[in-house]
């Protein structure tokens, strides 16, 4: 009888530890598909073309090159007009500030904030937007809540917020194809749209990424090709940048 009473009281405490876990919802599976898809090797280099326009600049297309770091999360992108090979941008974006250089013009402009989810839950510098577009992966605002979960053939829509944000994400037969974060503040709109997502050696790509800001002219982007993953490279130097004499601050 004791031992049959120990049995059944195992059984009660089993059974109640598998009522009191929570199941995953289909909005924290999208969640965490979306933090396989920001799953990348250590360091990626790839060639780059870019269609990029910021404030106080015109449209610019041109090709180079982007080094990536996973984590901390760093880009440093270098492009290069086609004629005399000369740099027209070079830009670096770590989880301190945001770097963009324009040699020709002898002209800077540094961004305190970096590429962190506390950056993306508060007043969103463009340039920093832009900059992540060049990460290849998907941002989340962070202390988000779901607010709503819609799902329509191979369409899917799920909202989070948080106290300042709204964020969109937007998918089709389990591809991301656009995230909109909203500023609640402001009202100001950050869209990604993302196309062409591939996989290689196990992680996830996509080989064209646009970013805008709405009611700006800021929007860049972003062609990949040659992606190497894990290449050998001096990472002290090329996640560093100098910013020459001479040089005028544009803050």
């Amino acid at each position: 009888m004791k031992n049959f009473i120990f049995t059944a009281l195992m059984i009660v405490l089993v059974s109640c530890g598998t009522v009191q876990k929570k199941a995953d919802t289909p909005a924290d599976s999208v969640i965490a598909g979306i933090d396989n898809i920001n799953k990348k090797p250590e360091f990626i280099r790839a060639n780059v073309s870019v269609n990029i326009t910021m404030e106080r600049m015109s449209s610019l297309n041109v090709s180079g090159v982007a080094y990536l770091q996973n984590e901390p999360l760093k880009v440093r992108v270098n492009l290069i007009e086609p004629i005399f090979k000369s740099t027209v941008m070079d830009l670096l974006a770590d989880d301190d500030r945001v770097v963009v250089l324009f040699p020709i013009d002898q002209k800077a402009q540094i961004i305190k904030g970096g590429l962190t989810k506390e950056s993306l839950n508060g007043v969103i510098d463009s340039r920093l937007f832009i900059a992540y577009a060049f990460t290849c992966k998907v941002p989340i605002i962070s202390d988000y809540k779901v607010s709503d979960y819609q799902i329509s053939s191979k369409n899917i829509k799920i909202m989070l917020e948080s106290s300042e944000m709204q964020q969109e994400i937007n998918l089709y037969d389990d591809a991301v194809k656009k995230v909109i974060i909203t500023d609640k503040k402001s009202s100001k709109k950050y869209t990604i749209i993302y196309n062409r997502m591939f996989k290689k050696e196990g992680y996830t790509f996509f080989k064209s990424i646009t970013a805008y800001i709405s009611g700006t002219n800021e929007k860049v982007t972003v062609y990949y090709n040659r992606i190497s993953t894990d290449p050998k490279f001096n990472a002290d130097n090329i996640f560093n940048i100098s910013i020459p004499k001479g040089t005028t601050i544009i803050r």
